[in-house]
């Protein structure tokens, strides 16, 4: 992309994976809408992947402001939407 710095470049990378993200989302919901008498399946997930994910997107807003986040959460058990 021409005449374009790198904080441009990293602002459309945040772009670029929240669209991702977002798509995805959008996809496992409409999955999830179309489910009736399914079984269910749950997986161990690592919900500290998860927050990971979330505060990634959340950078651009908390930018340099020196925030420290520290969260330690357990394997949980939730619902596999993936597979169906």
């Amino acid at each position: 992309m021409p005449n374009l710095d790198n904080k441009a470049l990293e602002y459309l990378n945040y772009i670029k994976d929240g669209t991702q993200r977002m798509s995805n989302l959008i996809s496992q919901i409409l999955l999830y809408s179309r489910l009736e008498n399914v079984e269910e399946i749950y997986l161990k997930t690592d919900l500290n992947t998860l927050i990971q994910e979330i505060l990634k997107d959340l950078k651009m807003l908390i930018g340099d402001k020196n925030v420290k986040f520290e969260i330690n959460l357990p394997q949980e058990k939730i619902k596999d939407i993936a597979h169906y």
